[in-house]
C-alpha cells in the first residue's frame, strides 16, 4: 500500500518506479516538496522524505502539508482519520474526503 502528497506527475513516475522495482530503492528528483509512504506486505515501513526512502519504525506517520497537526493528534490518542480532520482545521492545504484502511498483521 503506498500514499503519496506533493506533485502529481511526480507521483505517477514514482508508482511507475515502484510496479518496475518494488523494494523502493531509488532516488526521487522532484522540484516540488513530495513525501509518501508505504507499507509492504510484511509490514515494514519506507518513508519517501528529501528524496530517498528510509524505513520507520514510528508507532504512526503522517505525510503532507498537513503532517504536523496530523501527528501531535495521533499522539494525544486520536486515530489516523482523526487526525486528518484536526489537521483539515489547521492547514488551508490539507483538504478533501478522508479515507481510512485498516491493515491487520499477517499471522506466520
Amino acid at each position: 500500500m503506498i500514499g503519496f502528497a506533493g506533485d502529481l506527475t511526480t507521483i505517477s513516475t514514482i508508482v511507475s518506479k515502484l510496479r518496475k522495482n518494488p523494494t523502493g530503492v531509488f532516488t526521487v528528483k522532484s522540484q516540488n516538496d513530495l513525501n509518501g509512504i508505504m507499507v509492504k506486505p510484511d509490514g515494514h515501513v519506507m518513508v519517501l522524505e528529501s528524496g530517498g526512502w528510509f524505513g520507520s519504525d514510528a508507532k504512526y506517520y503522517a505525510i503532507g502539508s498537513g503532517r504536523v497537526p496530523a501527528m501531535v493528534a495521533m499522539r494525544c490518542g486520536k486515530s489516523a482519520a482523526e487526525a486528518v480532520k484536526i489537521a483539515m482545521d489547521f492547514d488551508p492545504i490539507t483538504g478533501g474526503k478522508v479515507q481510512s484502511v485498516r491493515l491487520n498483521k499477517r499471522s506466520k
